[in-house]
């Protein structure tokens, strides 16, 4: 467990080591998905994607409006989603568009629980002995994140306190992380599966853009959906979970937390995060917080000498409201897997 309150901010470049989409792959998938158009004017698709398809047939009769009008804006998004740098960019721009924005999140929805399935921390329900690809867990960062947690927990004594002193935002919308972490408690404990779901309660983790249904253990009420379902019945109902940059975050309690955990938190690590100036503004504490001395750590891989001195300002912005000295070490050398290499000792002090 940590000693000190420690922050780990997730973006999208952290799914890589389990075959989740970074940036433009994400891009081009939706892209293809919503080039929607028929044969001859019947119901046989030509490009696009059938399921999203039926959700935009659904969502136009339950509206009484035209189908091919929901179609249309899918397709807009497939011809001008290249030209940004992310799907959530695209969708900001159209922000006064709800067709493009359901569009948008329809397509998001499909492709997150698609790769969902296919990465390697699946696990098939019909026989969860383990992960899809175990190696591939086992060299990804999940992995150190694990080591780490680990440190000085006892099962028979102070398990409930493994997620001590750890906060997560993720402004991904896939559930890796709680995937990850509900198997690998199992299987490094021995615990049931109702244990990892008592544990599993006690991970204060935030998804700022919203997810694709919530984990089994998520209070009653929230819409629950297992990791890399496929069954898209629910895909409209789903795709409302998805929020946008001007969205994002519309809960004022959570907001309020995440800032307040950033005003007191003496640790940051930034995973395949992109500092995008919405994010930070996001992320900015509330105000007056603990002080001290402040670390933070971030992955910048293969970014500019420039792109290094802006991120350094983003963060030192970030924490300015609370107070303190801040330590600010951007690594543009390493990976998410390369930072923990570095600093997993630093992180058990």
């Amino acid at each position: 467990m940590f000693s000190v309150p420690t922050v780990f901010v997730i973006g999208a470049g952290a799914g890589k080591d389990v075959g989740m989409p970074v940036g433009s792959e994400l891009s081009v998938e939706i892209a293809n998905k919503l080039n929607i158009k028929h044969k001859d004017f019947g119901p046989e698709l030509v490009s696009g994607d059938y399921e999203i398809s039926a959700a935009l047939r659904r969502i136009a009769k339950a509206k009484g409006e035209n189908y091919n009008d929901w179609r249309s804006a899918g397709c807009m998004v497939a011809t001008g989603i290249n030209y940004t740098r992310s799907v959530d960019s695209y969708l900001n721009a159209h922000k006064d568009n709800e067709k493009v924005k359901v569009c948008g999140k329809l397509a998001i929805a499909h492709v997150i629980l698609a790769h969902e399935n296919d990465c390697a921390l699946y696990v098939d329900p019909r026989s969860p002995t383990g992960f899809a690809d175990p190696s591939k867990v086992e060299r990804s960062w999940f992995s150190d994140l694990l080591y780490v947690l680990q440190d000085r927990i006892v099962v028979s004594e102070n398990l409930d306190d493994i997620f001590a002193n750890l906060c997560i935002i993720n402004f991904n919308y896939d559930r890796c992380v709680e995937q990850f972490l509900f198997y690998a408690l199992q299987h490094l404990y021995q615990i049931s599966q109702a244990r990892a779901f008592e544990l599993m309660r006690r991970l204060k983790i935030f998804h700022p853009y919203g997810q694709v249904g919530f984990m089994p253990w998520a209070p009653e009420g929230r819409r629950q959906v297992g990791f890399g379902v496929t069954d898209y019945g629910e895909l409209v109902e789903l795709s409302a979970e998805i929020r946008t940059f001007n969205e994002q975050l519309d809960d004022e309690a959570d907001l309020r937390i995440i800032r307040e955990e950033v005003a007191e938190a003496q640790r940051f690590v930034f995973l395949g995060f992109h500092f995008h100036h919405q994010n930070m503004d996001l992320l900015k504490a509330s105000g007056p917080g603990r002080g001290g001395i402040v670390n933070t750590y971030a992955t910048a891989l293969d970014r500019s000498a420039a792109d290094h001195v802006l991120i350094d300002g983003q963060i030192r912005a970030m924490l300015a409201n609370r107070g303190g000295t801040w330590n600010v070490f951007v690594e543009r050398a390493v990976d998410c897997k390369g930072l923990f290499g570095d600093y997993r000792a630093t992180w058990l002090r």
